[in-house]
């Protein structure tokens, strides 16, 4: 059966032989892969309850879903995904005797000019979806740590800034058919029945407005400044350009993979003189003072021979973890139980008790931490990376959350914003 031959290949390492979410590799993921047993189906274009269509199932097996370990499948032929289609559709038996649903209809579309993002923000408030989301849609809302889908597991909502992971899609129309939907499986219910779809449309390009306008692979090139701009609030780095990250974790306990609950941070940097303020920014859904706290370090390269640092997941590989001595780093580490930041070139985030202090403002607004820390310009091209640690979410030592190495750059020449 080419199906079934298909799935063994590409699909059964997750999925499980039998289709039961329980593959070898299961448990390094979240989510986990898709129980096809049960037969719900999230991403469909179907009414909340109804089978999906095949176009539904062959549409996720050829794009993939965005900030899950599910890739698209657009390299198998067009024929091997409708065999697959078929076949996974086959190990759920009460998709034999139910029929899909589709949408009639998913009304006009008012475009961008026909956008009325204040209706939209007050369907928001008044649906309650802060609830889950946040006021601001960062997922940090006061239900957002008691949630759990009909496999038992446990589930974050969506941080809805953050367009690159919506997994059904970040436009309007993609956005209006999760709203009339719902996601199956999950606490996201369908507005089909409840909301105009016109007013659908409203909340829609209202959400589209509040995702992040993200600057991936850019360097950090200080923007030159008069005097320094020490405060997260200050009015000036609205001018600074901005370099977007994806942080992750790659933390096992039991057997399992941690769950993670940073993903994306932004850096900004300006100077003047000799000095270097860099604000960083990241969505975190708690603010923790206590113990465990919220931490950030930033660590640059030194400019000295030796072994490279490949990954900061990984780092430092001391005697204590088996390896033979960790390369220093430049490392700056601010902790909210402080609010101070202190910094040596160590080879651990142990800092020594002869760490210098260094200048840090930050504050917690609607999931999100702005942080500015000051420290010496470091005068040549240098690569830079972060660690941040989400207290809330049980983050010690090697459970953290890092970035892959950012590119700092000095410019010569530049004039100053005053």
């Amino acid at each position: 059966m080419a199906g079934r031959d298909a799935y063994v290949t590409n699909c059964a390492r997750c999925h499980g032989d039998a289709g039961k979410g329980d593959g070898p590799d299961a448990a390094r993921m979240i989510p986990r892969p898709r129980d096809f047993t049960t037969g719900a189906y999230k991403f469909r274009l179907t009414a909340s309850g109804t089978p999906p269509t095949d176009e539904d199932v062959f549409r996720t097996i050829s794009t993939g879903l965005a900030g899950t370990r599910m890739p698209g499948w657009e390299g198998l032929s067009e024929d091997t995904r409708w065999h697959l289609v078929a076949y996974l559709k086959s190990l759920a038996p009460n998709l034999a005797q139910a029929q899909p649903q589709p949408v009639a209809s998913f009304g006009k579309d008012p475009g961008p000019k026909g956008a009325d993002l204040a209706k939209g923000r007050k369907l928001y408030t008044d649906l309650g979806c802060a609830a889950c989301h946040g006021a601001f849609g960062r997922a940090d809302g006061p239900s957002a740590k008691t949630l759990a889908d009909d496999w038992g597991q446990p589930i974050r909502p969506a941080n809805l800034t953050h367009g690159w992971e919506l997994r059904g899609g970040a436009e309007p129309r993609d956005l209006v058919a999760r709203l009339m939907t719902g996601v199956d499986g999950t606490p996201m219910p369908s507005y089909g029945d409840a909301v105009p779809v016109a007013d659908l449309w409203q909340l829609a390009y209202y959400l589209r407005s509040i995702q992040e306008s993200a600057r991936w692979n850019a360097p950090i090139i200080p923007t030159p400044a008069a005097a320094l701009p020490v405060a997260p609030d200050d009015a000036m780095w609205a001018t600074v350009p901005r370099a977007d990250v994806l942080v992750w974790s790659n933390v096992y306990v039991d057997g399992a993979i941690a769950p993670t609950t940073v993903t994306w941070a932004m850096v900004q940097a300006a100077a003047a003189g000799d000095q270097l303020a860099i604000r960083i920014a990241w969505d975190d859904p708690s603010e923790d003072r206590g113990s465990p706290p919220d931490q950030l370090a930033l660590a640059f390269k030194p400019a000295v021979a030796g072994r490279e640092v490949g990954s900061l997941q990984s780092w430092p590989a001391d005697a204590a973890h088996g390896g033979p001595g960790a390369p220093a780093l430049d490392l700056t580490i601010w902790s909210a139980a402080t609010g101070a930041a202190r910094a040596a070139v160590a080879g651990s985030f142990d800092l020594p008790d002869t760490a210098e202090s260094r200048p840090a403002q930050a504050h917690y607004e609607h999931g999100r931490w702005s942080l500015v820390i000051t420290r010496p310009r470091p005068g040549a091209a240098t690569p830079l990376a972060l660690v941040i640690w989400d207290g809330g979410n049980g983050d010690t030592g090697r459970r953290r959350s890092v970035s892959s190495w950012m590119d700092y750059q000095e410019k010569e020449n530049a004039h100053a914003i005053p």
